[in-house]
């Protein structure tokens, strides 16, 4: 009996096994597949990942058109991302609302909410333990969504003093990651203190990139490139400057303005431990070419991750804490810094993790292994930068301490989690 010969109701019933590489292949066999291939049914279930299929969607609305036009060709964003604007940078969290079937790009920011106790410590009571309470909350910045005609619309917020509204005249690119030669004041006084300085200030080495290839900017209508392409700063007209900093000043500082265009640098699940929250099933070739897998390595009794903390009067910063294994050292590196120590460099690190110093005793971390940290501390500008010794104290796997010896404080570093994101996401949005 041949194929085609067969009912239409079970063609797509047996087309629903294929997998969204299959179904699009099959549908250039002939017009009478074609058609079937093009069915609601068959992308309605190619998009149950992503919670929307049990929703009451207008009559216009087309499940084939945002599989392939949106979550196709943008899935690749979902997730976590390091931007590199000034010497703060910032933390993106790119997700897909089904409410609004739309990808969103959100800005993670954080307020303290009171002041918080500070306890003393109780083995030293000339040091102090720092622990504030911190809200979370979302700064929107972009939205990818489709128009009712089904082609795919980029929307920017711009925020001025008074008003928000989007600019739809946009695009997102690929591009390469600069780590920080876009902030010259900061770089400046690097320099200025290397040239009057005997001893040489070595800037320490960025956050690790093998795992953390993907990046993205946008792309102005001043802008002549493609929509999916490679975007290098050479090639960014200078008229983007001027809009860069129309849609951009709120990103800046009174200290390091925005230049030019931000871009963002993937945080791999590999490298935060945090799990998308988006699974794709088998039948989603195309989508899982483009998302990373992550597999939970063998506990060795270090944390790793993406973690947040407090610093002083710079507020809440969020960090990547790795553990090399094979040299035995633990890295914390700064996602988002300050003016003292930026972004993507070391805020301490643990040299040798092979032998513990001590098996804490006081109450407030009893039986906790510590062990013999260095500090990254610095003038304003990272000028006069310099390691102090400090002790990291490993309260559990979502818990950390360091305790700045000279400073006389101990800082607490909580894990972020998935619910920590989801909580922000379920705020109310700007649109």
């Amino acid at each position: 009996m041949y194929l085609l010969q067969l009912p239409t109701e079970v063609l797509t019933e047996t087309l629903l096994y294929l997998d969204d590489a299959s179904l699009t292949t099959v549908a250039l066999c002939n017009k009478r597949l074609s058609q079937i291939c093009s069915s609601e049914i068959l992308w309605k279930k190619l998009s149950a990942s992503f919670r929307i299929s049990d929703r009451e969607q207008p009559p216009t609305f087309s499940y084939k058109a945002l599989y392939q036009k949106l979550l196709t060709k943008y899935a690749w964003l979902l997730g976590l991302w390091q931007s590199n604007h000034t010497y703060h940078g910032s933390l993106l969290l790119v997700s897909f609302d089904p409410d609004t079937a739309s990808i969103q790009g959100t800005l993670v920011r954080a307020q303290e909410q009171t002041p918080g106790q500070v306890n003393v410590w109780s083995l030293d009571h000339g040091v102090v333990i720092i622990d504030p309470k911190f809200h979370q909350y979302r700064q929107d910045l972009f939205r990818i969504s489709l128009d009712p005609e089904g082609n795919v619309l980029v929307q920017l917020l711009q925020q001025g003093f008074q008003s928000i509204h989007w600019e739809n005249n946009v695009n997102i690119v690929e591009c390469s990651f600069d780590n920080h030669d876009d902030c010259p004041y900061l770089w400046s006084s690097v320099r200025t203190a290397m040239r009057h300085n005997t001893d040489r200030i070595i800037e320490p080495p960025s956050m690790p990139r093998k795992q953390s290839t993907r990046a993205f900017t946008f792309s102005l209508p001043a802008d002549d490139v493609s929509e999916v392409g490679s975007l290098n700063r050479s090639q960014i007209p200078t008229q983007s400057t001027s809009s860069a900093r129309k849609l951009f000043h709120w990103m800046g500082t009174s200290n390091a303005w925005l230049h030019d265009l931000p871009q963002f640098c993937k945080l791999p699940s590999s490298l935060t431990r945090i799990q998308d929250a988006i699974k794709p099933s088998h039948l989603n070739v195309n989508l899982l070419k483009q998302m990373s897998s992550f597999q939970v390595d063998k506990y060795d009794g270090f944390p790793e991750g993406l973690f947040r903390s407090y610093y002083g009067s710079h507020g809440l910063e969020y960090l990547i804490i790795r553990h090399d294994k094979k040299n035995h050292k633990l890295v914390c590196h700064k996602v988002t810094g300050d003016l003292n120590i930026p972004r993507s460099e070391i805020s301490w690190l643990v040299p040798d993790t092979s032998q513990h110093s001590r098996v804490c005793i006081e109450e407030e971390f009893a039986s906790a292994l510590a062990y013999d940290a260095l500090g990254h501390v610095a003038y304003q500008g990272f000028s006069g930068e310099r390691m102090i010794p400090a002790e990291l104290i490993i309260v559990n796997q979502d818990k950390l301490a360091l305790h700045w010896r000279d400073l006389l404080q101990i800082i607490i570093y909580n894990r972020c989690t998935l619910e920590d994101f989801n909580q922000v996401l379920m705020q109310n949005s700007s649109w």
